[in-house]
């Protein structure tokens, strides 16, 4: 945390309050969020959005700065890897009894926690598929929305985003009619017009 502090003169003091904020494992609310952090600092956002793309920004700038706080605190690139290498590697005690009695015991590969670090191993190099995440409601049903609850802000990003996709769709439309039209043209009904 030291050369932490000797390193935060050289940010604006609003940088050096997020970073500050960033790293501060005693305040669960902003440590290690970026977004919570910029707005203990001051920085502003029109809407949440516009904040979190505002502390991305920010945390850019911060990255030079957090790696040596994570460095101080025992977590630099090499022990990090160190301490994957020990998980891939991790075993346990596995014990036998009979009649409440132990009467073996023997050391195997922990598989389970093993499979952990691979996977974290794996995601860490872009080797693992990203995570999905599917919403559904109760017992697999699609999610019901009580739009009395939703704050004004979601209701207007979710009516622009509804007004998008229509406005497409009548593009598609549009499109649709005009090459419908163009082979109606081409090609005059029974009657000799062109829409019979």
């Amino acid at each position: 945390m030291k050369n932490q502090k000797d390193q935060s003169h050289k940010l604006s003091a609003r940088l050096a309050k997020m970073l500050q904020c960033y790293t501060d494992y005693t305040n669960s609310e902003t440590f290690g969020n970026a977004t919570a952090s910029a707005k203990a600092a001051g920085f502003k956002g029109k809407t949440l959005s516009s904040l979190r793309v505002s502390a991305h920004y920010h945390m850019k700038k911060l990255r030079e700065h957090i790696t040596r706080w994570l460095d101080d605190e025992g977590l630099s690139e090499l022990q990090l890897k160190f301490r994957i290498i020990n998980g891939l590697n991790a075993k346990e005690t596995k014990y036998f009894s009979h009649n409440g009695i132990v009467t073996d015991q023997r050391i195997v590969n922990a598989l389970e926690v093993q499979r952990k670090y691979l996977e974290m191993a794996l995601k860490l190099k872009g080797l693992f598929p990203p995570e999905k995440h599917e919403i559904t409601g109760a017992d697999g049903q699609p999610l019901k929305m009580n739009y009395r609850e939703i704050s004004p802000e979601l209701k207007a990003r979710a009516l622009a985003f509804s007004a998008f996709e229509a406005q497409k769709e009548i593009e598609e439309m549009r499109r649709a009619y005009n090459i419908g039209q163009e082979t109606k043209e081409a090609s005059p009904g029974k009657n000799g017009n062109k829409f019979s």
